[in-house]
């Protein structure tokens, strides 16, 4: 799964400009920091920055240079925030993952860009994470209850819709850890519906 994603990445890279290019090479990258390839990511991420060309007006890709930056600004946050957490460094990770939230807020969610959904909840999935690690488990329960709460995008968005469907059973492990196993339950069990339905 990881080859053929790395491989639909690349080819999606090689053959888009604008925010279609800044995304391909931001999964890409994020993808990378994650398995410890930190300098083939930071590579990637000073690719990703240098793209300055502007997509044609079309129904998804918004053609506005100031939509570019915003998405070079995310996905620049994004792969940081992955690089710092695999060296260790949670506190930068965390800020970079706000910085993300930020830039994409539950406001700006309904007009569906390509960008928007999936790259806030990766950032928000991360960020819970994080907090996981940290043992920091009310933290990491609100990231995830952002993602589940933001359930708007399960119709029109497949990739974000695969997030949320994880989250379901992230929150019911966090939920699980503090005891709160009524709840917790409650989750997985709509988890295993949704996973059963697809």
């Amino acid at each position: 799964q990881v080859e053929n994603f790395e491989s639909m990445m690349k080819s999606a890279a090689a053959s888009s400009v604008g925010i279609a290019q800044v995304q391909a090479l931001g999964w890409l990258a994020i993808q990378y920091a994650r398995s410890g390839k930190i300098n083939t990511a930071k590579k990637l991420l000073n690719e990703l920055r240098k793209e300055d060309r502007v997509m044609p007006v079309g129904i998804i890709q918004q053609p506005l240079k100031s939509e570019l930056a915003r998405a070079k600004k995310a996905f620049g946050n994004q792969i940081e925030g992955e690089i710092a957490f695999v060296n260790g460094n949670t506190n930068q990770a965390i800020k970079y993952c706000n910085k993300v939230i930020k830039l994409v807020p539950k406001s700006y969610l309904p007009e569906l860009t390509a960008l928007n959904p999936r790259i806030r909840w990766v950032a928000l999935r991360s960020l819970a994470l994080i907090y996981e690690k940290m043992g920091n488990w009310d933290s990491a329960i609100a990231a995830y209850q952002k993602i589940i709460d933001e359930k708007i995008l399960v119709i029109t968005v497949p990739a974000a819709s695969n997030i949320w469907v994880k989250t379901l059973l992230s929150i019911s492990k966090a939920l699980e850890k503090q005891g709160r196993y009524t709840k917790a339950n409650n989750y997985k069990e709509m988890y295993k519906r949704l996973r059963a339905s697809n």
